[in-house]
């Protein structure tokens, strides 16, 4: 993905650039206005994945974010970010009037972002994503029909594969390049998928994918699926992974250590910039200082709504708490960012798109490689086993 600085106007850069400062001064308050929104559309989805909704989820229409909502995002925020992701924490794309929604949030010039399972959507709301140049994260973490659907209920796997072949043929025809257009999040690799990681390069080769993402399986201690359980096959897959990414040519990012004994500290957010640049706002339009935070408690890591006045919800005291908490690592962290922190396991996503300083937390596929590099002979072996 990348940011087109050119079509920003003045207000865009200059409101990245104080919360940028904010964040390295460690200023508690921060700019204006958020640089970059995580957007909920909807809560609802076409799924019923076990790892997500569950199979006893019913479709709510008071799941879909508001058009009150909507519009007080467009008039305060969405003028000022120079990156805008319309995800949802369900399926975006199952939207009747999603591509309504695109068109008013692309006014700006933000880079827009989707993640999305491809598994609905009419191929004009398909073609309306090309046409707006959304940069589509498609969440594929199985690759065979029978598994995938019996993991992922509710998606059919053919309808999927249309899809994806669809919107990269337009992308191509109309971008001539699929490179910062599209990638394949396989997102979370898990005990039950590592055999799908070969197969999930082969449906990027056969689409012309060129990058894919890897992301562990964050659950419970005792999750048998956790890949702590599965050293060997892992190390296997990651190895395997490694050799495909060179021989097809396809960039390979990983999102966060795979194990423990494969952390890369080095990469890994002395202090998290989110606080300052990101709000995540639910359909409700409540504001949460990171993308990261979609847990059900979401009450609990609100610093404000859409509706309140903006200085109050953006740099209030519940934000300034949490910003303040992150630059002394504090015991007021949000319980989700004690845990990051704790495991110091989150490497960038798209943060070194958003400034350059940030591609010291970007882990790729040489970073990955020379890490299990260092870890042969005896010793690296026990430790990575261990």
């Amino acid at each position: 993905m990348k940011i087109d600085f050119n079509k920003l106007g003045q207000d865009q850069l200059d409101n990245l650039k104080s919360a940028l400062a904010a964040y390295e001064n460690k200023n508690p308050v921060s700019s204006e206005s958020p640089a970059v929104l995580y957007i909920v559309l909807t809560q609802n989805c076409i799924g019923h994945c076990a790892f997500c909704k569950g199979k006893d989820y019913v479709y709510d229409p008071q799941h879909n974010m508001s058009r009150e909502i909507i519009e007080a995002i467009l008039k305060n925020y969405a003028p000022h970010a120079v990156m805008i992701d319309l995800r949802g924490q369900g399926e975006s794309l199952m939207l009747p009037d999603f591509e309504e929604h695109l068109a008013r949030f692309s006014q700006w010039g933000a880079k827009l972002q989707l993640y999305t399972t491809l598994g609905c959507g009419t191929k004009k709301t398909l073609q309306s994503l090309v046409d707006h140049d959304v940069f589509i994260s498609l969440s594929l973490d199985f690759a065979e029909k029978k598994l995938y659907e019996s993991l992922r209920p509710g998606i059919n796997f053919d309808t999927v594969m249309d899809n994806l072949g669809f919107v990269c043929s337009e992308i191509e025809k109309k971008w001539g390049t699929l490179k910062g257009k599209i990638r394949i999040a396989l997102i979370p690799l898990q005990g039950k998928n590592l055999d799908q990681a070969e197969k999930i390069f082969g449906i990027a080769e056969r689409f012309h994918i060129p990058d894919i993402r890897i992301g562990p399986l964050h659950s419970s201690a005792n999750d048998p699926n956790l890949l702590k359980f599965h050293r060997r096959q892992v190390l296997s897959t990651l190895r395997k992974c490694l050799e495909l990414s060179r021989k097809l040519k396809i960039d390979l990012q990983f999102a966060s250590s795979p194990l423990k004994s494969l952390l890369i500290k080095e990469k890994t957010f002395d202090c998290c910039c989110h606080p300052w640049l990101f709000a995540f706002i639910n359909y409700k339009g409540d504001i949460m200082v990171c993308d990261h935070l979609i847990a059900p408690a979401q009450n609990r890591y609100r610093i404000g709504n859409v509706k309140d006045d903006k200085k109050l919800a953006w740099n209030g005291p519940l934000a300034q708490q949490q910003r303040l908490a992150h630059i002394k690592k504090s015991r007021d962290l949000l319980s989700p960012c004690l845990n990051c922190y704790k495991n110091l396991f989150r490497y960038a996503d798209h943060e070194h798109e958003i400034d350059p300083r940030f591609k010291k937390w970007l882990v790729t596929a040489d970073e990955m490689e020379g890490c299990l590099r260092s870890s042969k002979g005896i010793f690296g072996l026990f430790r990575l086993m261990s």
